[in-house]
């Protein structure tokens, strides 16, 4: 390992560990209080590693009425300390942690588990090495001094996560596990990925970087040619930092031009490419020529998008990096941070020890990948949906993800988490075979495939995009390979078949009041009208015991003058009044303390239909409420339009939206939507149905 412990960034006192204090039974003082080590952070490295754990851990173990909800709220608590174990805790029958009074390891050999707490003695009864828990890895290398003094000495292999991720170890584990899907992973492979497609739609354009890495590299014509290419997944950032495709510059990329023109993200693919065997690296920025605005041939290109990623052999993802000229093959600490080896406090330093943060690959892919900058950006939700192998290049390891299982440089697995990331995907794949199976079956298997699209709605909104007009193209491209096996029609974000639930979607309580986007051809009925994170929903196939069919049915689209889509629909719009005043928050309850986070109540306003006039029947119960998708104005006379209802013993539930009316044309009546309603309301029928023209 060529890390050395002199020449890294580290406080006197993380200089200071020891072997005689880490085995003792006080253990070793990192640090007298939490808010020293945070304010440790910005200079030494190990400071700001057992912060980060500290933080992980406050926000896995956070509830609601914890007073405890971040790390700033425990800067007072203290000491830090560190406690070394012995090595019988890591044989398979323990449980994980020693009591206190049996950490005095004397000479034996010790764990590779190093418990970090927070507290005085006198609490620490027993002292918890693993993931859930503040834990780091501790270790050294084979044959060195300080494994003659009992540290774990770590192969390369055994360590499993490298300095370099492009070192002949690592190439050697990525080619293992691409060639293991390529071989045993039939759901991976071919049109069984996602069958029923039809023609094949790959890129255009491809950049050549050679079967040995030539000093040039050279974008191609496919020509309608199937071959065998790397796609990149990654953040543009405020700048591309280097060359893209123009039409000024292209005819030059033909010709063939050096990599080191390219931003420093797209020099590292390449590098990956060529390291691999591969030949081919398609890269938005280099195979769609840029600067086209929104033409027919852009779009052409960003609905192909979803083909291309489906299509590729392999996506390349730049995790790490929060624009394209930062690169995302970083060496530093990747293996562990280094810290000069001492027996005792006064002693010499004699080698190096190794520090990490010890997880499991559920959280540590949470933290670095879904929670990583690049996933922050809505282009790249459809790119990993779609790609059938992913490599994440991280700042701290590297993750293998497919269809069938997800690995991690530290040698760890996790097959359930990447079938549930697929769950689109899957149901997509089953979508045909609804189509021989009995109606019941068939509607269970359509009602997946729209609850997946509406969580996948819900997480996609409130990703960032750079341009608003972005909000539905950046969607488009697997749009447009589901709605060649979903039947019905894509309109605005929503599906046909399941129109009703889909125009349901509210704001998420925490974006309140949502503002429009301004993007004038955006129909306002969509969730892509708002910007930030909304709640979208989905019918759930077979109707339960309470459930009745949508109260409103689909007549016709048409297109605005805005260039809006117009929904004209049969429904029972009401003329109501809503109140000025927000109705009281509910008050709280005994499963509060079971959330992460507080709950916050959607600003709610009571209304009246114009058409309940005259007594109620005696024991009637009804309730009228709206909530309002932006900020609620001063008007007080809008529309309910009822959507679903549901039969209860005590009435019927109705839910809908709230329209403002916009203008009358001869017989027709044009309005936007503005929020959602609620009403248990027995006059809820003295109308009848009309049509409704909805922008």
């Amino acid at each position: 390992m060529e890390l050395n412990a002199e020449d890294q960034e580290l406080c006197a006192i993380c200089r200071d560990i020891n072997m005689e204090d880490l085995k003792s039974d006080a253990g070793y003082v990192h640090q007298p209080s939490v808010g020293a080590m945070i304010s440790s952070t910005d200079s030494c490295d190990l400071c700001r590693l057992i912060a980060e754990i500290f933080k992980r851990s406050i926000h896995e173990q956070r509830r609601a009425t914890h007073p405890v909800r971040s790390i700033s709220d425990v800067k007072e608590w203290g000491p830090v300390r560190l406690f070394a174990a012995s090595r019988e805790l890591d044989s398979a029958s323990n449980k994980g942690y020693q009591r206190r009074e049996r950490c005095a390891v004397k000479d034996e050999l010790l764990s590779y588990r190093v418990a970090v707490t927070c507290g005085e003695l006198e609490v620490l009864e027993k002292l918890h090495y693993g993931p859930e828990t503040p834990t780091l890895i501790m270790y050294t290398e084979q044959g060195s001094f300080a494994e003659l003094m009992g540290v774990v000495g770590f192969s390369s292999s055994a360590r499993g996560i490298q300095d370099d991720p492009l070192c002949d170890f690592n190439i050697k584990r990525i080619t293992k596990w691409i060639e293991h899907c390529e071989i045993h992973h039939s759901n991976c492979n071919g049109t069984t990925f996602l069958p029923n497609l039809g023609p094949y739609r790959g890129p255009k354009m491809l950049i050549d970087v050679g079967l040995h890495q030539k000093a040039k590299v050279q974008l191609i014509r496919t020509e309608g040619r199937v071959l065998r290419y790397a796609a990149l997944s990654y953040c543009w950032g405020a700048n591309q930092g280097g060359m893209i495709a123009t039409n000024d510059t292209v005819k030059q990329m033909t010709k063939g031009v050096s990599s080191t023109l390219f931003s420093q993200t797209i020099q590292d693919a390449v590098t990956v490419v060529g390291k691999l065997g591969m030949r081919y690296l398609w890269v938005d920025a280099l195979c769609i020529i840029q600067g086209q605005d929104q033409t027919a041939k852009w779009m052409d290109e960003i609905e192909r998008m979803g083909h291309i990623y489906l299509n590729a052999h392999l996506t390349i993802a730049a995790s790490s990096a929060n624009a394209a000229s930062q690169g995302f093959l970083s060496q530093k600490h990747r293996s562990g941070i280094p810290v000069a080896f001492k027996v005792r406090k006064d002693s010499r330093c004699e080698g190096t020890i190794f520090f990490r943060e010890w997880t499991r690959i559920v959280s540590s892919f949470d933290d670095e990948v879904r929670h990583g900058p690049l996933l922050r950006r809505a282009w790249v939700l459809q790119e990993r949906i779609l790609s059938r192998r992913i490599l994440d290049f991280t700042s701290k390891q590297v993750y293998w993800s497919c269809a069938v299982s997800r690995q991690a440089e530290n040698g760890q697995m996790d097959c359930e988490g990447a079938v549930e990331e697929n769950t689109v995907i899957q149901c997509l794949r089953t979508f045909p075979i609804s189509f021989q199976a009995g109606e019941q079956q068939r509607k269970i298997v359509q009602a997946m495939f729209f609850k997946s699209w509406a969580e996948l709605i819900s997480q996609y909104s409130g990703l960032q995009l750079t341009y608003e007009t972005d909000r539905l193209p950046a969607l488009a491209g697997i749009a447009d390979v589901a709605s060649r096996i979903v039947p019905g029609r894509y309109l605005s974000g929503i599906w046909e078949a399941d129109l009703s639930s889909g125009l349901l979607w509210k704001p998420r309580t925490l974006s309140y009041p949502a503002r429009r986007t301004g993007v004038s051809s955006v129909p306002t009925w969509s969730w892509a009208s708002v910007v930030g994170p909304v709640e979208a929903f989905a019918s759930f196939g077979i109707p339960g015991p309470f459930s009745l069919p949508p109260t409103i049915r689909l007549l016709s689209t048409g297109a605005h003058e805005s260039g809006r889509t117009v929904l004209h629909l049969q429904g029972r719009v009401h003329r109501c009044f809503v109140d000025l005043n927000q109705q009281p928050p509910s008050s709280p309850c005994r499963s509060d303390r079971k959330l992460r986070d507080p709950r916050i109540d959607d600003p709610r306003y009571g209304f009246r239909l114009e058409a309940a006039f005259g007594p109620r029947p005696p024991g009637a119960e009804f309730e009228n409420y709206c909530i309002f998708d932006g900020a609620r104005g001063a008007e007080t006379i809008f529309y309910a339009l009822g959507i679903e209802c549901d039969k209860f013993p005590r009435g019927l539930y109705n839910r809908g939206l709230l329209l403002r009316m916009l203008e009358k044309r001869d017989t027709e009546i044009f309005y936007e939507r503005i929020g959602t309603i609620r009403s248990m309301d027995c006059f809820w029928y003295a109308l009848g149905e009309k049509k409704v023209s909805l922008i």
